[in-house]
């Protein structure tokens, strides 16, 4: 009985094995030509008949083949179940004959690719390991089999990017690395294939955007230069390529962010212009092309302002010079773009802020100086804009205070003068005349009290008296603004100092007098403001002291006592 049973069994597996290869080659022949359904009936009868065979080879094929025409029909669920089972045949099969690992990279792969296409990535990353490994088996016998090799590098960047979304970064990055060593091969084994090198620059722009999301620009600018130098060179056989253009962008915005973080200004700067030339638009007022150019320059005045905040101020003012130079070279080639226009104001705004944040002297006059030289431009290019020629003016205003204060007097002068002749410039136009005559007035007082610590009394006093009649004038127009009130007792006061200095005690105290009401008046309307109570503060003193020297100490007292009463309320 059991002789039997066995040469039963052996008959009938191998009658199924004969029906099972009969169905799979006519469903493989109805396949071909055509006839799909009538090909899955017939491949349908085969797996049947091929799970009882004991050939899982035959089995592997057959649902290889209905996996097939499940994926092309849609069904890809159905797909996925075919491929994963003939995935599982072959791993056993691999681990006893060699020859079907190739079978088994191939299976292992395609399973991946269709549960990650799903979105079911989780199961799709162990069939990508298990077909990374097969290939690295096979390419460990055949390095230069060019097949090995490019089936290899799309598995290994698919995986890589898998892992990347999943924030595997360190283990993507590797993966991706070790993607693009074997595209290089692969472009040297087979360098006339073009989708070799396609492959490899989309593996090298995927390790590019890994390394630029991990922060390490360095790795990063070298590579994103590698995979924006690919594309351009695509991009020149194909112009009209609207993706090419797309991933060009991306990855030219990415090398310029880099090359700023890294402190690459120079090679920053040509890129930054290559960039903005490399924006579509159809006219110089075309609005999608005005929004991206000031995106570029928005995001590099908040990288320079990120730096301005971690006190990197060197590096500040290199991001900012780099931003002007390429305006500049823009505005160069189309002068009256008022985007470019726009951007450079903008820019010129921004970097003012470097003038409270510095502090050593050469840092603020070299500051100073490039803001002048800037807007000087600017007014050449738009000359009939009155307002740069102000803003020039007040930047040299803003120059003699700090070189007054530093001692250096002689330049502080000639800051003041070109403040001066550039306000009378502007009366005269008519351009904001209340402003400028503000202005003179204030410059006025400034270079009264350098030519009283210089010795010059009578020049100085004239200087004094011009300020105190340019602002009580102000005054006497508009007498509702403060400010022309608060600027004539700060005059007052210096004129009184200059006039005690000179041994005209009683005048000096009849100003000082003068001074402390129009502070009493100010006050009285603003009893809060600090500016006030300083100064009022200052000019007891100064009364104080003088009446000190004249002999009247009590009255002396009581204004050194009025003065530190003042500033307990601050």
């Amino acid at each position: 009985m059991e002789i039997r049973y066995k040469y039963r069994f052996t008959i009938m597996s191998k009658r199924s094995k004969d029906m099972a290869l009969r169905n799979f080659n006519k469903g493989m022949s109805l396949l071909y030509d055509g006839q799909q359904e009538d090909a899955l009936e017939c491949l349908m009868k085969a797996e049947t008949d091929a799970r009882g065979t004991g050939s899982p080879d035959l089995l592997v094929n057959v649902l290889q083949a209905i996996g097939g025409i499940m994926e092309s029909d849609g069904r890809i669920g159905k797909a996925i179940d075919m491929y994963a089972e003939a995935s599982e045949l072959l791993e056993d099969m691999a681990g006893s004959d060699p020859s079907f690992a190739e079978h088994k990279a191939l299976a292992m792969n395609k399973t991946a690719s269709l549960l990650s296409e799903q979105g079911d990535i989780h199961k799709a990353i162990p069939f990508f390991e298990k077909a990374v490994v097969s290939y690295d088996k096979l390419l460990a016998k055949e390095p230069k089999n060019d097949v090995y090799c490019s089936s290899a590098a799309s598995a290994m960047n698919d995986l890589a990017t898998i892992l990347a979304d999943e924030g595997h970064n360190d283990k993507a990055k590797e993966m991706f690395e070790k993607a693009l060593k074997l595209s290089g091969k692969m472009v040297v084994l087979d360098p006339l294939n073009r989708e070799n090198s396609a492959k490899a620059l989309t593996i090298q722009a995927n390790l590019a955007n890994l390394l630029y999301e991990m922060g390490l620009m360095q790795n990063a600018r070298l590579n994103l230069e590698h995979a924006f130098d690919g594309y351009s060179g695509l991009m020149k056989d194909d112009p009209s390529n609207s993706i090419l253009h797309e991933q060009s962008l991306e990855l030219l915005e990415k090398l310029v962010n880099a090359l700023m973080a890294i402190g690459e200004y120079d090679p920053a700067k040509e890129r930054i212009y290559e960039l903005v030339e490399l924006l579509p638009r159809a006219t110089n007022n075309d609005p999608s092309f005005s929004r991206k150019v000031s995106d570029i320059f928005m995001g590099l005045a908040e990288l320079a302002s990120r730096r301005a905040d971690e006190n990197m101020l060197d590096d500040t003012r290199s991001i900012y010079e780099t931003s002007i130079i390429v305006i500049l070279k823009l505005l160069g080639e189309e002068p009256n773009n008022s985007i470019y226009l726009d951007i450079f104001r903008n820019i010129l705004l921004d970097m003012e802020n470097l003038l409270v944040m510095d502090s050593p002297e050469s840092e603020k006059e070299a500051d100073h100086n490039v803001l002048i030289s800037m807007y000087e431009k600017l007014s050449r290019m738009v000359p009939a804009d009155l307002s740069y020629r102000t803003k020039i003016a007040t930047l040299y205003d803003d120059k003699g205070r700090f070189l007054m204060k530093a001692g250096r007097t002689d330049e502080a002068r000639q800051s003041y003068n070109m403040s001066l002749g550039i306000r009378d410039e502007l009366i005269k136009a008519g351009e904001s005349p209340l402003l400028h005559e503000f202005g003179i007035a204030s410059i006025k007082n400034n270079l009264g009290t350098l030519l009283a610590q210089e010795g010059y009394f009578g020049d100085a006093k004239t200087m004094f008296e011009e300020s105190l009649e340019g602002y009580m004038g102000l005054f006497d127009r508009i007498p509702d603004d403060p400010a022309y009130e608060y600027g004539a007792a700060l005059t007052l006061n210096n004129l009184a100092k200059l006039l005690a200095d000179m041994e005209r005690h009683e005048d000096a105290k009849r100003i000082y007098e003068s001074a402390l009401e129009i502070y009493a008046g100010l006050l009285k309307s603003e009893p809060e403001k600090v500016g006030y109570k300083k100064h009022a503060s200052r000019t007891l003193d100064n009364l104080a002291s003088l009446l000190g020297k004249m002999g009247r100490e009590e009255d002396s007292l009581r204004m050194h006592e009025s003065a530190r009463e003042l500033l307990e309320d601050i």
